[in-house]
């Protein structure tokens, strides 16, 4: 799976965050609530933007994740987590706790430009480890 977050700003942030499969086969997970969203958030405010992934298995899953770019305005706040962890910043990698039967796993990211106007674009890729 591909991770997009695109965050452009004028008086408001404008986040889109998505994902995108990059293996056609043996697919462990769906994305939810789809593959891309739009967020909007006015300065000085933290907005939050979370896709998960809903294990579609009889079985638990781990998924694994990288960043693929990070380009934000210098000054903006910006956090991420994942299922069982939060970053500051925007990580390099990691590896989410177990998702199990049925649950979600997830990346949630969040961005407060604070007075800063901008754009912004972060990528991360999820797999099924």
């Amino acid at each position: 799976m591909r991770l997009n977050a695109v965050i452009k700003m004028k008086q408001r942030v404008a986040i889109l965050f998505g994902m995108v499969p990059f293996v056609c086969f043996g697919q462990t997970y769906t994305i939810n609530p789809t593959d891309s969203m739009v967020v909007n958030a006015p300065f000085n405010t933290y907005s939050h933007f979370i896709i998960e992934q809903h294990n579609t298995t009889g079985s638990y899953i781990r998924l694994g994740w990288e960043q693929l770019s990070v380009n934000i305005p210098s000054g903006w706040v910006a956090d991420l987590c994942d299922l069982g962890n939060c970053f500051t910043g925007f990580p390099t990698g990691g590896i989410m706790d177990t998702v199990f039967a049925g649950d979600y796993g997830l990346l949630s990211g969040a961005v407060d430009p604070l007075n800063i106007t901008g754009t912004g674009l972060v990528r991360y890729s999820v797999w099924d480890l």
